[in-house]
């Protein structure tokens, strides 16, 4: 049983490793006009394939665990006990059913698929952050964020990206056309991709990924103040089942603590081992959150931007409040964390001003056009909602029924609304939609009702430009299961404090 577990968890983590990592075996790419339909494509992700495994190893686990009742007393357990599972349970059955009607029944199928496994994920998720692991995943994305940042500060600088399947990456050379780019008196600059298909996606990873260290910090223990919080090293050490992050920790110091000549010897104390293990740990989660954030500065997405703004407002206001309300002595290197980020943006910003500040410039965006495209997305979304108003014209097909109502439209101007909510009404209609409002109604109610500060709540708004904004959180492979990852943290965030 043990086994099992840790084989499940193990797994689980891994996927969330692999998550930003675009590797895909394709299924069906299909071509219209000469021009690929991006949105019709169905492959199988290495990361999906990986999530599928420990589901089924932890669907196992609980069929074993579990007492022998029938399914209606389970289905009324859960609608009684757990109702933001029921009408997530609802929504995923309803995405299904709408296959039958969908004109792309494969796609819907696909689509139908992508949403049940976000729905394990965030299931998974939350048993592994009740179980005490929840900052261990975060300590995952972290350092996914780090290597996605070195990646993307590298694009930048050079201007070049590379094709690897391996990885799931594609050459973005800055005079095509479709790349996304910085356009300016100086010409053509291509923005930072790291390995998502878009620098949306990959400044919203970062983002959310540094706002969700940023609150995971805490100040009581000394070496470890990102992960083991409120429990001292020595006691770390001691046990017998030592976490990841104690055998980094121990790593640390035989490397940098033993190197140190007034340190060596039997004259060390542990409480010195302890305080120099934490500081080295300290500057490498420093080091860590000024690379994602110069990889955040080079992605130029303006959502992103403007999400990771929001997030960090609330995290200062968090411990701005703890403070205030039980005089926290751990301000200090929280307070160190906030004051690297605001002057790194300055410095990152100063340098970089030519491109920065142009993407907030009145005329350089009509110029882009991006303003004219969102607007001329939601026209199409009102158009087919008025059309299929119960049911929607099924999952995955919203680009589908604008082919058919635009056949003489390139392909390239026929993309999803650029507004989640919009989608889900128009894909699976107002029962859809209402079912997702319900469990995000019951969700965020249960999230607040913990016992708990929910301390990771300040990651959704910096999803919340994205939402409304943008689409991949929906259409995308990553944006789904990343979406659905982070409200499993969120879930469970007050009893891991």
């Amino acid at each position: 049983m043990d086994r099992l577990i840790r084989y499940s968890d193990g797994l689980f983590l891994s996927f969330l490793f692999l998550l930003p990592f675009q590797t895909i075996y394709l299924l069906r790419e299909p071509l219209i006009g000469g021009e690929k339909w991006q949105y019709g494509t169905i492959g199988i992700y290495l990361s999906s394939v990986i999530l599928a495994f420990a589901v089924m190893i932890g669907a196992a686990l609980k069929l074993k665990t579990s007492k022998n009742e029938p399914i209606d007393v389970r289905l009324r357990k859960m609608w009684r006990d757990r109702k933001a599972d029921a009408f997530l349970l609802l929504f995923v059955l309803w995405s299904g059913l709408s296959i039958i009607w969908a004109q792309d029944a494969v796609l819907a199928g696909y689509t139908f698929i992508k949403i049940l496994l976000a729905a394990d994920a965030f299931v998974l998720t939350r048993v592994l952050v009740r179980r005490g692991k929840g900052k261990r995943i975060v300590m995952i994305l972290f350092v996914a964020g780090v290597i996605q940042s070195a990646i993307g500060i590298s694009q930048f600088l050079t201007q070049e990206t590379f094709s690897s399947t391996l990885l799931g990456t594609g050459v973005h050379e800055s005079w095509k056309a479709g790349t996304s780019v910085l356009k300016n008196d100086s010409g053509r600059f291509l923005r930072a991709y790291g390995t998502f298909p878009h620098p949306n996606m990959y400044g919203l990873f970062l983002a959310v990924v540094l706002v969700l260290v940023m609150l995971s910090i805490g100040g009581k223990s000394p070496s470890f103040p990102l992960f083991q919080r409120g429990k001292h090293p020595r006691d770390a050490r001691s046990s017998k089942e030592r976490s990841l992050l104690s055998k980094i920790g121990e790593t640390l110091r035989l490397i940098f603590v033993k190197g140190i000549p007034s340190l060596r010897g039997d004259r060390v104390s542990p409480m010195a081992i302890a305080v120099a293990q934490g500081l080295y740990i300290r500057i490498g989660i420093l080091s860590g959150i000024l690379i994602i954030l110069l990889g955040l500065v080079v992605s130029f997405s303006r959502l992103a931007w403007g999400g990771f703004s929001l997030g960090f407002a609330f995290f200062l206001w968090q411990r701005y409040s703890r403070f205030r309300k039980s005089k926290d002595k751990t301000w200090r290197y929280p307070l160190a964390i906030s004051a690297t980020i605001i002057i790194s943006m300055a410095i990152f910003t100063g340098i970089l001003h030519e491109t920065v500040f142009p993407r907030f410039d009145g005329t350089t965006v009509g110029r882009e056009g991006s303003v004219i495209d969102r607007m001329s997305t939601y026209a199409d979304a009102v158009k087919l909602i008025k059309d299929h108003p119960p049911l929607g014209v099924g999952a995955g097909n919203y680009t589908v029924e604008l082919i058919r109502m635009n056949p003489n439209r390139p392909i390239w101007a026929l993309q999803p609304a650029h507004d989640v909510p919009l989608l889900i009404v128009a894909e699976l209609g107002l029962v859809g939609f209402v079912l997702s409002f319900l469990f995000a109604a019951t969700y965020l109610m249960g999230v607040f009702e913990t016992k708990n500060a929910p301390i990771h709540i300040g990651a959704l708004f910096v999803l919340a430009p994205s939402l409304l904004l943008d689409h991949f959180l929906w259409t995308s492979s990553f944006g789904l299961l990343f979406l659905f990852v982070l409200l499993g943290i969120i879930a469970e965030s007050g009893s891991d404090e």
